[in-house]
């Protein structure tokens, strides 16, 4: 395991648990990911039986998560409420693609690709932890491809060398050429992307601070705070209000929960 990932793993799993253990999964050809069907009140469905809402939430778990932990949670269950014009579509993008570098591939040919050829329109990404870190790196590296908005719910933002410069102007941005460092990207991304990007943040995360600094680069209304820490109590607390700000910018003509 190269440098960034031992310590990317190390330092999420701190957050997560207080634990190092961790069993590393084999990044699998193709991406398994499970379909929530809204036609069939968000029953976990095959996707040849699913009669296809118009657009699609796909969704990206954190670090230590199963492909069912968003159902699980309750996530799942918020999204029925939210009552959106979307199916969800959960990747079991788990961390054993990151560290084999082919999250972004698999995400693309195994997960994006076939629910466009499936008739979607609309492709939005929602990630938490480590899943809002891939969902950035995806928007960042496939211009041609990214999806039509993207919420993260206390995402990973890289180690604090990355993001010093932000919080003390005194200090000189460091490893700009790092490849998992996000903010030199972030600081050329344009007024109109960020204006489709909904944060949510924990006051008691131990990623809040540099959260808080990429949530000063967004509309105040896309960005959500919420008491608790790194973990489900406060994405359950969260995610209903970053639906409400999602139905605001793309489907205002639905009838609110």
């Amino acid at each position: 395991m190269d440098k960034f990932f031992k310590v990317s793993v190390i330092v999420l799993l701190a957050v997560i648990s207080g634990s190092g253990c961790y069993q590393l999964r084999r990044a699998n050809t193709p991406m398994p990911a499970q379909l929530y069907c809204r036609a069939l009140d968000y029953q976990l469905t095959n996707p040849q039986d699913c009669p296809r809402a118009a657009d699609v939430m796909i969704m990206l778990p954190g670090i230590g998560d199963s492909v069912t932990r968003f159902e699980q949670e309750g996530l799942i269950d918020q999204l029925r409420a939210a009552n959106l014009p979307l199916d969800a579509l959960v990747a079991d993008a788990h961390f054993g693609y990151y560290r084999s570098r082919t999250v972004q591939a698999r995400l693309r040919q195994d997960v994006l690709a076939p629910a466009i050829n499936a008739g979607y329109h609309k492709l939005h990404f929602a990630g938490v932890s480590l899943g809002g870190f891939g969902s950035l790196i995806y928007w960042r590296d496939n211009a041609q491809g990214r999806p039509a908005s993207m919420t993260l719910l206390t995402p990973y933002l890289g180690d604090p060398e990355y993001y010093q410069y932000k919080l003390d102007p005194s200090t000189e941005p460091q490893q700009r050429e790092a490849e998992k460092n996000l903010w030199p990207w972030l600081d050329t991304s344009s007024v109109a992307e960020r204006g489709v990007w909904y944060l949510g943040l924990a006051r008691s995360d131990k990623f809040y601070v540099p959260g808080r600094a990429l949530g000063d680069m967004l509309p105040a209304a896309n960005v959500i705070e919420v008491d608790g820490q790194h973990n489900w109590h406060a994405w359950r607390l969260m995610w209903p209000q970053l639906l409400q700000a999602l139905q605001r910018d793309f489907y205002p003509q639905e009838p609110k929960p």
